[in-house]
């Protein structure tokens, strides 16, 4: 190999330092290379998803659909389209515990900018995940308010049709879904109760950007004001009762409490003493007196040991 030889003759195994920096370049660009010739191979093992063949299948067929999205759309990360793909991939095959973070960090990007180019992408292949509010309301720990959500939701499907006609309200049917508007009914009703929902999680769930969801939340809420009036209405009401009658209960202990008064403040039961708190006899020491209060030293048991430690002293000093 000429050049590419060791610098150096010895038994011992060859270091770094034995090869020209000629050769220790070759090596790093061949390496650049290899992963600049299949990328998604590389992420993929960066995801510790390589030995998953169906999922990298799936992550080239993406790649090739995406190939007339303009570049610029992905330009914010080297990794960005690659990532993507592999996002989408894993979602087509029934799995939806993907880590933004962690995609938008192998991306070389910000998360707002790698939900961006999901979006786009998801819009340009038609793609968008089935999402239920039993599903949702489950995730987001809020199965109690299941029925709520879907009233709302069915006055809100009909109310913002109807703000369209002809091809708009077509238009506008296919728009609602998109699941970030279940997202937004279900932040909307648990808002109405006095519940605060995590957006950062739902918006994930929802699979949208934060933007979107917000938009739909401000539509929600401005088309079905009345019913989520309604809503907190009938939360407050029910707070009230609760407390009303926690108050009730607790007075109608403290009366109980009480002895019945004349109006001269005298008490009517003629034989009702102020109760006189027992004196509590002082426990010596031991178990017995810790248990019935009693005075250990007065015990048989106590007797017949100071006996025998008595005469065990006694024989000790003769043989002494």
């Amino acid at each position: 190999m000429g050049q590419f030889e060791p610098m150096t003759s010895h038994s011992s195994p060859p270091t770094e330092l034995d090869y020209p920096l000629s050769l220790l370049r070759y090596i790093a660009l061949l390496s650049h290379d290899t992963i600049m010739a299949n990328p998604i191979a590389h992420c993929l093992e960066r995801l510790n998803l390589q030995d998953d063949k169906r999922l990298k299948q799936k992550a080239v067929e993406f790649q090739g659909q995406l190939s007339n999205v303009p570049a610029k759309i992905f330009d914010k990360g080297p990794n960005c389209k690659v990532v993507v793909c592999i996002q989408l991939a894993y979602e087509s095959l029934g799995n939806y515990d993907w880590n933004l973070k962690l995609g938008s960090q192998l991306a070389g990007c910000k998360t707002s900018a790698y939900e961006a180019a999901l979006s786009i992408a998801r819009q340009r292949l038609n793609i968008q995940p089935t999402i239920n509010f039993e599903a949702l309301t489950v995730a987001l720990g809020s199965s109690t308010m299941l029925n709520p959500v879907k009233q709302l939701w069915a006055i809100f499907e009909e109310a913002y049709q109807e703000q369209f006609t002809g091809a708009t309200k077509l238009s506008a049917k296919k728009e609602l879904k998109l699941p970030c508007w279940k997202g937004a009914v279900i932040f909307s009703c648990a808002k109405a109760f006095g519940e605060h929902l995590s957006k950062e999680k739902l918006h994930e769930l929802c699979a949208c950007t934060k933007t979107d969801l917000t938009k739909c939340i401000k539509i929600v809420e401005k088309t079905c004001a009345a019913k989520l009036g309604e809503l907190k209405i009938s939360t407050t009401k029910s707070t009230r009762n609760k407390r009303s009658r926690k108050q009730s209960e607790g007075d109608d202990e403290k009366d109980s409490d009480v002895e019945p008064m004349d109006i001269d403040g005298k008490n009517r039961n003629p034989d009702h003493k102020k109760a006189i708190p027992k004196k509590a006899a002082k426990p010596v020491s031991g178990i017995v007196s810790m248990i019935n209060q009693q005075d250990y030293t007065t015990t048989k048991r106590f007797k017949e040991f100071s006996q025998w430690k008595s005469l065990m002293i006694d024989q000790l000093q003769q043989r002494i």
